[in-house]
């Protein structure tokens, strides 16, 4: 036999072992597989059942559609898209990336749906108020009117062939704290699901994209953090039984706040009358997406009365008290 002829031979068997390798090894199972990182200011956990492969492959996706939302809308990274529109739009218009276009697409969705309770033109009060810059004393009225005229969503000029928005008034500015992390949690079960996870759930901080539901589950049950500033859970018949595939969000201003004066003012606040809601309840919403449960949650913390609108859509809406 010749050398070529026995490197031929050679060759052909360490083919044929790696091919009765990988037909004949025993398949790898799917199991239920978690993992818990920071992102977006808070804790995300990633609850998928799935091979390692699928489960690694579906983490990694996720995770830059994470990161995707939070290059365009940190506001506290003055780098961000957020933040340089912020800085510019009020002297030319801002052309958004697809990603931003996007959260902002659905912050006027949502705008429309809730008649103007949820506006994200809220950034100049929320500076007022000491939320983003620190301050000592309460805001005087006056103060507060005179930022009023900052805020409005009528004062943003939006560009739909160009992608692109333009304040109308001087030191405007936009937050998204109230849809960001719903439309983060949207995106990325989107990804994960072309990775070919479909059962699982997703948890940013609280908000919640559900998946269809574990095996030996035929549903979810979700429980609800009552808002007197206590860690303790509290079961609600309306969080029973959900299906899946749908997304919920808690509203409450037990977490985060400022003080003056030893009372305590919460971080949701009303654009139309520049204070924060004085609300002891929280508002959870369980609707076809995380982006929608998002701004619902706030909107129905802010005007309790719009849940039963909500409800007539077939969204549930759920308010708790302590």
């Amino acid at each position: 036999m010749t050398r070529r002829t026995a490197s031929g031979v050679i060759f052909a068997v360490l083919v044929l072992a790696a091919m009765a390798f990988f037909l004949f090894r025993p398949a790898e199972k799917p199991m239920r597989r978690s993992v818990t990182f920071t992102t977006m200011g808070t804790i995300a956990r990633f609850d998928w059942y799935a091979t390692a492969k699928v489960a690694g492959e579906a983490t990694f996706a996720a995770n830059a559609a994470f990161q995707q939302v939070v290059s365009a809308c940190n506001l506290r990274d003055q780098k961000s898209e957020l933040s340089r529109l912020n800085a510019t739009a009020d002297k030319e218009p801002f052309v958004c990336s697809d990603t931003l276009w996007g959260i902002l697409t659905e912050a006027r969705r949502a705008y429309q749906m809730s008649g103007g309770a949820f506006d994200i033109t809220v950034k100049p009060l929320m500076d007022l108020w000491g939320f983003y810059r620190k301050r000592e004393t309460l805001p005087p009225p006056e103060e507060i009117a005179a930022v009023r005229r900052l805020v409005g969503m009528e004062h943003v000029i939006w560009n739909d062939a160009k992608h692109s928005v333009f304040f109308s008034v001087k030191n405007m500015a936009l937050d998204l704290d109230g849809i960001a992390k719903g439309y983060a949690l949207d995106r990325a079960a989107e990804a994960a699901m072309r990775c070919g996870v479909t059962q699982g759930v997703l948890d940013l901080g609280g908000n919640l994209r559900l998946l269809a539901p574990f095996p030996g589950q035929k549903s979810f049950s979700v429980g609800i953090r009552t808002p007197d500033g206590s860690r303790r859970t509290k079961p609600c018949e309306e969080l029973t039984n959900l299906a899946g595939n749908v997304g919920i969000s808690t509203s409450g201003n037990y977490e985060r706040f400022v003080v003056y004066q030893g009372k305590r003012y919460g971080h949701i606040l009303d654009a139309k009358t520049g204070f924060p809601a004085e609300y002891r309840y929280s508002a959870t919403v369980v609707a076809p997406d995380a982006v929608t449960a998002d701004w619902m949650s706030t909107t129905c913390y802010l005007r309790p009365d719009l849940a039963s609108e909500f409800r007539k859509k077939g969204i549930i809406a759920v308010l708790v008290e302590p």
